[in-house]
């Protein structure tokens, strides 16, 4: 295993994302094009993940801040 490559345990599918989010795959991609939110997406194998955390975070900063 490389260990340059995030932990694949700690991350969620752009789908599951959003749905966490409660918005749809294609804002989310918007959002990532136009650097809207700081969400740190992960390019794993070309494929676009995103941290849990990284997502409460988000969240955190939306309903508490």
């Amino acid at each position: 295993m490389e260990s340059d490559k995030p932990d694949a345990q700690q991350l969620m599918s752009r789908k599951a994302a959003a749905e966490y989010l409660g918005t749809t795959v294609g804002v989310m991609a918007v959002w990532d094009s136009i650097k809207r939110y700081n969400l740190n997406p992960q390019n794993v194998d070309g494929k676009i993940f995103y941290r849990k955390n990284d997502l409460d975070k988000h969240l955190n900063r939306m309903f508490f801040a």
